[in-house]
């Protein structure tokens, strides 16, 4: 099992639109086997 979550420790413009890019990414990635960006651990 994989958990994902975003840690975002500022609030700037764009902020919400480049998390959800983010994590539309990673979900795309894990999809197809791949490693998520950002992966700790």
């Amino acid at each position: 099992m994989m958990l994902m979550i975003p840690h975002i420790s500022g609030w700037t413009d764009g902020m919400l639109k480049a998390r959800a890019r983010m994590i539309a990414e990673n979900i795309s990635r894990v999809a197809r086997a791949e490693p998520p960006h950002n992966r700790i651990a």
